[in-house]
């Protein structure tokens, strides 16, 4: 289902202005398989000789909404849903670019749930994207924008019931990417809200697994290196909030296993031809919060457990062969939130948690990483394993504030610091008859420049940098911690 289909065999250029509702529904229910897919606005073109522009100027509501039930009391069953409110794949010979707009009082939403129930194999796979975009330029440059001053939301639940029960959800509030033969250009500006909400929970007599994975900003640009010169870079503003929320739960008599991973901004700029730089940039004046929540338990004697958080604030990644470089300003709160818990007779939690990584790797240029943070509240990462077992329990925890990586001729990985940088790593475990493991580790701050001619890690720091690791065991028969 879509509420408005744009296709273009020859011309998508111009803009759609939105003033009212646009809303697209689409449900499915089988007994085997059921699938649906819905989009707000979609705009798709595959044609070499499409528009240069799809343009959207939205100050109204729009949303798309998918919903797969299948329930099958005699055998398997598959449920499906795919949900954007705003859906783009397109593909231009030459200049491409897509500019979006949502006002103040405006919203696009996306929201998918798919829930399967079965005797045998039960699996469940929902994705939705807030704004989800694809441009492509075969010959020219490409850029999107996208200015947020509104509600953007992006929710994803996938639940599955059965013997063998497997459910996946993915979620992203916004994610464009952009690939051109020439210059490629991201910039996302947020005043607004910007919701990603992730939940993947599976319940299986013999065996369940639970992936959850969310994002609340991600920018792809890529400069296929067809010419020399050329530049790809990514950019963001947030004046607003980013909140990501990711949750995976798995619950089996014999095996259980959880997986969650979650981002608040992933930006990637990578240049490929001769001579092209990249670049990735973030100013962050209010809140990027991050929590993931990885949960798994198994009954019977002799089952196994295992759940896995990982979590990250933001992430910048530039690689070219010219010049790369990343910068952060942070004037705000960047926060991550990891829990792992485990519980069954072999029982294994594992957390990782990041505020802040940047990679800046050049072939034959400088390499420049660069974050400057000056917020009392500023970059907090807390992240907690906890495993309860019979024989065996095994936690580990790992939070690390900040790390830069710079890799070129020329390397520069610089913190400027007046604000706060905390790292919290904390892993507890118990072993009722047996072993029990607890490891913990965390990092404030963490700089790594590689040079061929020069390479320099400097830090100015006014403010606080701090790490905190904990570990407790109890074991009836051995603890290490």
């Amino acid at each position: 289902a879509a509420g408005i289909l744009i296709r273009g065999n020859s011309d998508i250029g111009g803009a759609l202005v939105n003033n009212g509702t646009i809303d697209a529904y689409a449900e499915a229910n089988a007994p085997v398989d059921a699938m649906a897919a819905a989009g707000g606005v979609i705009y798709f073109g595959t044609d070499p000789d499409l528009g240069p522009d799809a343009d959207l100027e939205n100050n109204g509501d729009i949303s798309g909404e998918a919903n797969a039930n299948a329930f099958n009391p005699a055998g398997n069953a598959d449920a499906t849903a795919f949900a954007a409110g705003v859906g783009q794949l397109i593909v231009a010979e030459d200049f491409i670019s897509s500019d979006i707009t949502n006002a103040s009082d405006a919203s696009i939403s996306g929201s998918a749930e798919a829930d399967a129930i079965a005797s045998g194999s039960a699996n469940a796979f929902a994705a939705a994207g807030g704004v989800v975009s694809l441009l492509v330029s075969e010959e020219g440059a490409g850029y999107a924008t996208l200015d947020n001053q509104g509600s953007i939301a992006a929710s994803a639940d996938a639940f599955a019931f059965g013997d063998n029960a497997n459910a996946i959800a993915i979620g992203g509030g916004v994610v464009r990417g952009v690939i051109a033969e020439t210059d490629a250009e991201v910039d996302v500006t947020n005043s607004g809200t910007i919701a990603t909400t992730v939940d993947a929970d599976a319940v299986g007599v013999t065996e369940a697994n639970a992936l959850a994975v969310g994002a609340g900003v991600a920018e792809i640009a890529i400069s296929t290196g067809a010419s020399d010169g050329d530049m790809a870079r990514t950019g963001l503003v947030n004046d607003g909030s980013i909140v990501t929320n990711v949750t995976a739960e798995a619950e089996g008599d014999q095996d259980a296993f959880a997986l969650a991973a979650g981002i608040g901004s992933l930006q990637a700029a990578l240049g490929f031809g001769t001579g092209d730089t990249a670049s990735a940039s973030l100013t962050n004046t209010n809140l990027i919060d991050t929590n993931v929540t990885a949960s798994a338990s198994a009954t019977v004697p002799g089952a196994s457990a295992t759940a896995v958080g990982i979590g990250a604030g933001v992430a910048q990644l530039a690689i070219a062969d010219g010049d790369a470089s990343t910068f952060i300003q942070n004037d705000g709160t960047v926060s991550v939130d990891v829990l792992a818990t485990a519980n069954a007779d072999d029982a294994n939690a594992f957390g990782v948690g990041l505020g802040v990584l940047q990679a800046a790797v050049s072939l034959n240029g400088g390499a420049t990483a660069s974050l400057t943070n000056t917020s009392p509240d500023s970059i907090d990462v807390t992240v907690t394993a906890s495993a309860t077992g019979a024989t065996t329990a095994a936690a580990l925890a790992g939070a690390i504030g900040a790390v830069q990586l710079a890799v070129g001729t020329e390397a520069y990985a610089s913190v400027n610091n007046t604000g706060n940088i905390s790292a919290e790593a904390n892993a507890y475990t118990l072993a009722t008859t047996g072993r029990a493991d607890s490891y913990a580790g965390a990092i404030g701050l963490g700089q790594i420049a590689v040079g061929t001619a020069l390479a320099d890690a400097s830090l100015t720091n006014g403010g606080t940098i701090s790490a905190d690791a904990n570990a407790t065991a109890s074991g009836a028969t051995f603890a290490s911690a």
